[in-house]
């Protein structure tokens, strides 16, 4: 099977940070349904053929969600986000389930979504103080915001991060081990563009210039996970 380059980097990172585990013992683990999973594991005309509502619904995607992609590769890469964030999140939740907790937002029902929310991905919640944060992962693979200075959040997400949900965006770099959080509810230096690496579209550029990339490791396979500085970082902001 060709994968959608994102779901290739997923898989090549999962391989990275625990090579024992297969990928389908996740997806049953993280309670993805079965049309889910045929997103993943299946051809397009398999799944055409396995759940032909789903793919009807697929091909309904906002445009610009697909950019140059077609409906069925924009839905894998998209819904591969889905394993991307319930690793991220699996040992904050198993190793510090005493003191904090991070859930979905409610409206999150891992499902394919014909049009884009700017919805944050995440609540965080520090159950010593019941302070709550919401925040939104974003994963930058290739390390452009380390190198570059800068990150793009597309159309008015860095509006409503700040304005409607009182939000930050943890931008995580998962091959260089880094990651830093740019605060909304705060004003954010940076300039409205376009970013032609995902197909011309609008948005703000957020300027890092000042910002601080920090550590943070996932190795499941050695059972060595370092999240201190993530935790230290949300419950810090979790009391603004």
């Amino acid at each position: 099977m060709k994968y959608t380059s994102n779901l290739t980097k997923i898989l090549d990172y999962l391989h990275k940070i625990w090579p024992s585990k297969d990928i389908n013992e996740l997806y049953n683990e993280f309670g993805y349904k079965e049309h889910i999973k045929g997103l993943f594991t299946l051809d397009e005309s398999e799944f055409k053929l396995k759940f032909p509502d789903k793919y009807e619904r697929i091909l309904e995607l906002d445009k610009i969600r697909t950019d140059h992609r077609t409906p069925f590769e924009a839905s894998r890469d998209i819904c591969g986000n889905f394993v991307t964030e319930d690793l991220f999140i699996k040992p904050f939740n198993e190793k510090y389930s005493d003191y904090i907790k991070i859930d979905l937002n409610e409206y999150e029902t891992r499902d394919i979504e014909k049009v884009a929310t700017n919805t944050p991905d995440f609540i965080f919640r520090n159950l010593l103080d019941n302070k709550n944060l919401r925040f939104d992962l974003k994963t930058d693979w290739a390390g452009r915001s380390i190198r570059e200075k800068k990150f793009f959040f597309r159309g008015y997400e860095y509006k409503e991060y700040g304005d409607k949900y009182k939000a930050v965006a943890l931008i995580w770099c998962p091959i260089k081990n880094k990651y830093t959080i740019v605060d909304f509810r705060e004003k954010v230096e940076g300039k409205v563009g376009i970013d032609i690496t995902k197909g011309g579209k609008e948005g703000f550029w957020a300027d890092l210039s000042s910002y601080k990339f920090k550590d943070i490791f996932f190795n499941f396979e050695d059972g060595c996970v370092y999240l201190d500085n993530v935790i230290r970082d949300l419950c810090k902001l979790s009391k603004k």
